[in-house]
């Protein structure tokens, strides 16, 4: 008897039904070992963000392996991602302030097969807008708040937007919305 071998790429698929025996086949399978990522979400004084709310997208497939509030870093503003495919990832962060505003981290990574790699992720202080926001004629008699909602792209994410509550003084001006 001769061997036999096969030999099958991640395109190819070989079926063999339960109970099947074949006496001298040899199947060769490459295997591509898991990546994993730990990631470490801190702020700009270094200090842990616990509940920062992550997204993990591979760039050439554009595959979401996790979206904005699906995955959350624990008490130590860590989070691991297992089982990953070898490949260049974006890696972004949203997370909400104790004083209601939002900031926005995100970062570019590479993971190799087999390993564990280990990227902080920083959440600097966002833009601020100053400026005065009055509604023309002073305020209704029956308007005490209005939502101010900001919005913008944040590339590989797409459009990404915020809002917040402010309050209508007499006058008409608007107070400070925590956007």
């Amino acid at each position: 008897s001769s061997d036999l071998s096969a030999f099958a790429d991640r395109s190819s698929a070989i079926r063999l039904e339960a109970g099947t025996i074949i006496e001298g086949l040899n199947i060769d399978l490459p295997l591509e070992v898991a990546a994993s990522l730990k990631v470490t979400c801190s702020g700009s004084d270094a200090a842990a963000i616990p509940g920062a709310e992550l997204a993990l997208i591979e760039q050439a497939t554009q595959t979401v392996w996790a979206s904005l509030g699906s995955v959350k870093c624990d008490d130590a503003g860590a989070f691991l991602f297992s089982g990953l495919a070898a490949g260049d990832y974006l890696l972004a962060g949203r997370w909400r302030t104790p004083a209601g505003l939002v900031q926005w981290a995100k970062t570019d990574v590479s993971l190799g097969p087999g390993r564990e790699t280990s990227q902080p992720l920083r959440f600097d202080e966002g833009r601020a807008i100053d400026g005065v926001l009055r509604l023309q004629g002073g305020r209704p008699a029956d308007l005490a708040t209005v939502t101010v909602v900001a919005k913008g792209r944040i590339d590989g994410l797409g459009d990404a937007g915020v809002e917040g509550e402010g309050h209508v003084g007499s006058d008409g001006q608007i107070g400070r919305a925590h956007v």
